[in-house]
């Protein structure tokens, strides 16, 4: 009786551990299927800063894949999303407070049966704590009721070539030569889709058209356009950067690869090529040679052919043809200047400013950092030299307003920051201290103006 009633406890224990161990494999199983739910779901929305403007250029970045999206200038996104427990994400853009987007996985849930979500981000303007001089007058350099101002040259004898339209500069484009008193001295109708006016290292002035290129000569108060080859202009005129002695200074900069050489020529010898200095983007060389990985074995005998035969590594051509069309590539922008017997080359990748002598030695090379505090970008391309004083400026846009930084080349350091008076500027320029843009009052009328303000220094 006894032995039967152990027999029986013992019965009953093996059953409890039996229920227990299923009812742990039940619940590790249900706890996988939890653990397998994902929430998908397409997301789209606006990024507006304090007055509900559009604001361009912003980067999403995603907190646990560690994901990076770059937008383009139109201030809206479209992505699609997988939820990740724990995941937010941030929006940054230069010259903003970062925001962030924290996700529940409610929220995901929710957004997931619907299979979208539609939300608008509000950016804050980043407030600088250095002092910020702001110009008390802004000048008219010219305006008209009837036409607008799309770029614009200043020449010698105060003179101002403008490229001007009616209602659209595709199909109504004009040169106009004027006068300090805003008097018309002579016009050219433009026969192609012009683009912008360009001037070369010689200071002569070229108009970039869709389908040709111009070189602007003025005789006798006259405007006439001549046919420039591209070759030409590609080649050489627009290559140069400067020259200082007998020495040209260009680059082989190209779109398509995220490194430039600059490169040194005599005059008197155009065979002799010498090398001054390479700026590359380490991290954007890493993408572009690793995307040599993920096409197909087609691809890649191509690319070995196209070695062969060039002597260009496989992987370059590789990125070239397909990493450069993805919204990750960001071209190389690394500026030379020509001071006095100077050559001053920006290297943003390293943060360093290089100076070499007439020599081509290096004298030093300076650390800086352009970036305005508590946001992750750089200063918006590109670094402005004052042709007639040499002075160089960083460009900044915070909430729609352009701020100068103006810069000590010897010490790396921001002297000053200068404030222009108008918002969402157009083709800024500065010229012997005084700063040159093209306007159009917000909700507003009037045409494209050109104005300018004086930049005040203390």
């Amino acid at each position: 009786m006894e032995f039967n009633f152990q027999m029986h406890l013992y019965s009953k224990s093996i059953n409890t551990i039996i229920m227990q161990k299923l009812l742990l494999i039940i619940s590790l199983f249900f706890s996988v299927v939890v653990l397998s739910q994902e929430y998908k779901f397409e997301m789209e929305g606006k990024i507006m800063d304090e007055r509900y403007a559009l604001v361009p250029e912003v980067v999403i970045r995603f907190n646990k894949s560690k994901q990076k999206i770059y937008l383009d200038n139109s201030g809206t996104f479209k992505f699609n999303y997988k939820y990740k427990k724990g995941d937010y994400l941030t929006f940054n853009c230069i010259g903003f407070e970062s925001d962030t987007l924290f996700i529940s996985e409610r929220t995901a849930k929710k957004r997931s049966k619907k299979g979208y979500w539609n939300i608008n981000i509000k950016l804050t303007s980043v407030t600088f704590d250095e002092v910020v001089i702001t110009a008390k007058k802004v000048d008219t350099v010219f305006g008209s009721v009837f036409f607008s101002i799309h770029d614009y040259l200043l020449l010698d004898e105060d003179k101002l070539l403008l490229l001007t339209y009616d209602k659209r500069i595709s199909k109504q484009g004009r040169l106009l030569l004027t006068n300090q008193n805003q008097e018309e001295i002579s016009s050219y109708i433009i026969p192609d889709k012009p683009h912008y006016l360009y001037t070369d290292y010689a200071d002569h002035n070229y108009l970039i058209c869709e389908n040709k290129t111009y070189a602007i000569i003025i005789v006798k108060e006259k405007i006439n356009l001549t046919p420039v080859s591209e070759e030409d202009f590609i080649g050489f005129y627009s290559r140069i950067i400067d020259t200082l002695q007998n020495d040209y200074y260009y680059s082989n900069f190209t779109d398509l690869y995220p490194a430039v050489d600059f490169l040194i020529s005599n005059r008197l010898d155009s065979t002799s090529h010498t090398k001054l200095i390479t700026v590359q983007d380490d991290f954007m060389m890493e993408l572009y040679r690793a995307e040599y990985k993920y096409v197909s074995g087609r691809e890649k005998l191509w690319a070995y052919r196209k070695e062969q035969k060039t002597g260009i590594d496989k992987e370059i051509w590789i990125g070239a043809k397909y990493f450069t069309h993805d919204f990750l590539y960001k071209k190389i922008y690394a500026p030379l200047f020509i001071q006095e017997d100077t050559i001053i080359v920006f290297d943003q990748y390293k943060n360093l400013i290089f100076r070499f002598d007439s020599d081509h030695d290096k004298i030093d090379s300076t650390h800086f950092d352009l970036k305005i505090k508590r946001s992750l970008g750089k200063w918006q391309q590109p670094l402005i030299e004052d042709k007639v004083t040499g002075s160089i400026y960083a460009l900044y846009n915070k909430g729609g307003y352009a701020y100068l930084k103006l810069i000590n080349t010897r010490t790396g350091k921001a002297e000053q920051t200068i404030k222009l008076s108008n918002k969402y500027v157009e083709r800024l320029n500065i010229i012997n201290g005084y700063v040159y843009y093209i306007y159009h009052p917000f909700e507003s009328l009037q045409k494209k103006y050109l104005y300018r303000e004086k930049i005040i220094s203390f």
